[in-house]
């Protein structure tokens, strides 16, 4: 009776908004309950980890988990947004030539430089590890995961396809819920017999079952593209890639120099705190890469059909929207920082403040709306490399001023200056290149 009458209310409610805002709350609402489960088993996984092998273990296998991001990305070249936006026109156009052509150009140019990265590591995991980390004990897992860059590249990419037809449920089931999914099972399977050693192998493993998953996903639901052929010109997509890529390298920069500069400088268990509170900090930031998820095919569409007031209104009332979902959860880390950190362990009630300053730089995020996808989804790419180059800069800086003498702490305070400063200058350039704000409480009209 009680649930009858919630629905009720639910619907009732829906009905009173518009049609744009309808659509809004309950795609983003369908893609947030993926991600909701998606971290529930991530964060299910965190725990059980940090009590098998403790936080400086941990720091070694998410400091991995980094590097082999970073090439990931690196090997993707930008192509992971470029799939995106040109497979979202192409599909309202029906031009299944064009379709095919940027999804085979943009896996084929992925798998050569995610191979590269790939060698790259397996070969130069022993340097790294001694070398430049000093930590012996990365030389197996970078080796193991090593293995996982290309597969994680291409499932990436074909999900980002799945997107651009409007498949974004099983675009971003396949980007957050399998990876997380896949190594738990995988983790319990492989640990008893393997130690440590099995974590890492369960990584590379769900990688390439992912892979495979995705794969046969993108050739069941895109029957049209099979005996098509391709006719898409590799120009357009690489002026598109070229600055998307320096995004996503300064993205690296900006994001995970901290992590580098912390696992260099310092200790094995500030690592771990860090790694452990920026994954909960994260969960701040949920309803933005939901929404994001949902709007980036339809901002491209409508700006390819010069379409801004309906821009600008979905922009504003997504702002809103995630404003309003997140401030809960952004006060429950102010106030009880420390007891959540403890659910990972007594090493980890110390990273308090960290999981304070983390949380209010991703509020920040949200606070002032989807503002970098909104510039790339209008072909804006060059001012997003801008912003993200100005970000970078200040979280380089900050990083090599404050971490050594204030070790989790001055990485959190980076990671906080650097979303500030991105954020601020890619607000400036929506207002600039496409007319309106989408910052919270900004006029929908």
């Amino acid at each position: 009776m009680l649930l009858s009458k919630i629905k009720k209310t639910v619907l009732f409610s829906l009905s009173k908004l518009d049609s744009n805002y309808q659509e809004l709350i309950t795609g983003s609402s369908m893609l947030m309950l993926i991600k909701v489960i998606a971290a529930g088993l991530a964060f299910f996984f965190s725990i059980v980890l940090s009590r098998l092998f403790g936080a400086e273990n941990i720091g070694i296998y998410y400091l991995a988990v980094t590097i082999v991001t970073v090439l990931s990305t690196l090997g993707r070249c930008g192509l992971d947004k470029c799939i995106v936006r040109f497979i979202a026109t192409t599909n309202s156009e029906k031009n299944w030539a064009q379709m095919k052509g940027v999804y085979s150009l943009s896996l084929g140019l992925t798998f050569i430089c995610s191979g590269i990265f790939a060698c790259l590591l397996f070969y130069t995991s022993t340097w790294l590890s001694e070398i430049v980390f000093n930590k012996p004990g990365l030389i197996l897992p970078l080796k193991w995961m090593a293995f996982s860059i290309i597969p994680i590249s291409l499932f990436t990419l074909q999900a980002q396809a799945l997107k651009g037809i409007g498949r974004v449920r099983e675009s971003v089931t396949i980007i957050n819920l399998l990876p997380p999914l896949g190594r738990t099972m995988l983790v319990f399977l492989l640990v008893p017999f393997f130690g440590l050693e099995g974590v890492v192998v369960a990584f590379t493993l769900s990688a390439i079952i992912i892979f495979l998953i995705s794969h046969w996903r993108w050739q069941k639901v895109a029957p049209n593209l099979r005996k098509t052929t391709c006719q898409f010109e590799i120009k357009t997509l690489l002026l598109s890639c070229f600055p998307l890529f320096a995004v996503a390298f300064l993205t690296l920069v900006k994001s995970w120099n901290v992590t580098f500069i912390l696992g260099r400088v310092g200790s094995g268990e500030d690592l771990g705190v860090f790694q452990i509170a920026n994954r909960l900090a994260m969960l701040t930031n949920f309803i933005l890469l939901s929404v994001n998820n949902f709007t980036a095919p339809k901002y491209s569409i409508y700006f390819h059909q010069k379409k801004m007031l309906k821009i600008k209104k979905i922009a504003q009332q997504a702002t809103n929207m995630m404003v309003c979902v997140s401030t809960p959860m952004l006060l429950v880390f102010l106030i009880f920082p420390g007891t959540i950190m403890g659910i990972f362990g007594h090493d980890f009630i110390q990273g308090g403040p960290v999981l304070q300053l983390l949380a209010i730089g991703q509020f920040f995020n949200v606070a002032t709306g989807s503002v970098n996808l909104l510039l790339i989804m209008s072909g804006n790419e060059r001012e997003v490399w801008i912003s993200f180059f100005w970000g970078a800069s200040v979280s380089i800086l900050m990083s090599l001023l404050l971490i050594e003498t204030m070790g989790s702490v001055g990485a959190a305070f980076s990671s906080l200056g650097s979303a500030v400063v991105v954020n601020l200058i890619s607000l400036y350039f929506v207002k600039k290149r496409l007319g309106f704000s989408p910052l919270f409480l900004a006029s929908s009209k």
